[in-house]
């Protein structure tokens, strides 16, 4: 064999090595690209699932929440009765805190203790609205369902004794100021 074909197989022989070189150092690339990926994956995966446990929960305390705040509008509603039949109504607030209840015989009977957030965020807001013939007529805002469903049930309530010398809910459930006092009509 000649001295030159010698030479150019040799050369061939570092092409190709070369070119294994670089498809090696290529395909070690590319595994870790796809071991990048995969652990990714598994991250994200993770994340995934305590999203859904974060989720689950903040769901269950919502819940809970707007049970507990329902059952307060509920006893609101079922209580109404009493305050359109005797004492007064009253709402005063101490430290961001108000608490909702009726006066009889000069002596306040709380119903509930809410922090004014709660109060916003869930009961209905009343404001008082004479007619031009004197006639009382009362409207809420729309908050949450609980709040929405709450306001219909002591409206109606209230609607339903609009009689001589009754008393009626004729303001804000929201008061703003320290002080600030829930004060009934009659009609």
């Amino acid at each position: 064999m000649k001295t030159t074909d010698l030479q150019s197989q040799i050369s061939d022989l570092k092409i190709n090595l070369g070119v294994y070189r670089g498809r090696e150092k290529d395909l070690l690339e590319r595994s870790g690209v796809v071991k990048s990926i995969t652990s990714l994956a598994a991250d994200l995966k993770k994340t995934e699932k305590s999203l859904t446990i974060q989720k689950s929960t903040t769901k269950k305390l919502r819940k809970s929440r707007e049970d507990a705040l329902q059952g307060v509008c509920l006893r609101i509603s079922t209580q109404i009765d009493n305050f359109l039949t005797v004492g007064t109504s009253s709402i005063e607030i101490t430290e961001g805190k108000v608490k909702i209840g009726w006066i009889i015989a000069n002596k306040f009977h709380p119903l509930a203790s809410l922090s004014q957030g709660e109060m916003a965020e869930f009961l209905p807001a009343f404001s008082q609205v004479l007619s031009p013939k004197g006639k009382l007529k009362l409207s809420f805002l729309e908050l949450t369902e609980a709040g929405k469903d709450a306001a219909e049930s002591i409206l109606g309530k209230v609607i339903q004794a609009g009689q001589a010398d009754s008393q009626v809910i004729a303001c804000s459930l929201l008061p703003l100021k320290a002080g600030d006092k829930w004060q009934t009509i009659r009609i």
